[in-house]
């Protein structure tokens, strides 16, 4: 179970995450024409999930706090991407590293929230509705593992 909340939290915060800033020499895109905004972006996988899940009425409340957290995660990882767009390209090579840092600090706080939340609604479904997120979380890491495998370009 914790793998699969392990897996859930990789997954939103890669997903909120812009990415890495661009190489050097090259100049910052507009971040709301290279990815969507999360907040926007995180509605539709909250509502996907809910479906895919089938969330009764008694799981409403162990399900509205984690898509609660989903939501939190998802406005503090926007509000940091908006920051790191705005950074200059000209950082050095140390501000460079440590914008990294703080860049994976949020994603590891997000994970932090997040799975306690995934843990205590994992808990409150049926065995059915477990076998379901744990196909759902199979498939996120597959396509996370073939998204790093795949040639960059």
């Amino acid at each position: 179970m914790r793998h699969i909340a392990v897996s859930l939290a990789t997954w939103t915060a890669v997903a909120f995450l812009t990415g890495a800033p661009p190489a050097v020499g090259q100049t910052r895109a507009d971040p709301q024409a290279v990815q969507a905004p999360a907040v926007p972006r995180v509605e539709r996988q909250i509502a996907s999930l809910q479906r895919r899940l089938r969330i009764t009425p008694v799981q409403q409340p162990q399900w509205d706090a984690f898509a609660g957290t989903m939501r939190e995660n998802a406005r503090q990882q926007e509000a940091a991407a908006a920051a790191r767009a705005s950074r200059p390209l000209t950082l050095t090579a140390p501000d460079n590293l440590r914008a990294h840092a703080s860049a994976a600090q949020v994603q590891a706080d997000a994970m932090a929230r997040l799975v306690p939340a995934f843990d205590a609604l994992y808990a409150a479904l049926s065995p059915d509705q477990r076998a379901a997120a744990d196909q759902v979380f199979q498939q996120f890491e597959r396509q996370a593992l073939r998204r790093r495998a795949a040639p960059a370009g």
